[in-house]
């Protein structure tokens, strides 16, 4: 038997030097994407801004 491991990247933007709503965002796509099957979920490395 083969272990599978969906893995999601996310094509979508954050909101633009917003830390508080990028992270809300975030979790909601996680929330969503971790309900239809992802494993794994992927941001770009400068989704949240500093």
């Amino acid at each position: 038997m083969t272990d599978r491991l969906v893995v999601a990247v996310v094509p979508q933007a954050p909101v633009f030097l917003d830390l508080a709503a990028s992270t809300a965002l975030a979790e909601e796509i996680i929330i969503r994407l971790a309900r239809e099957g992802a494993g794994l979920v992927v941001f770009p490395e400068t989704w949240l801004p500093g």
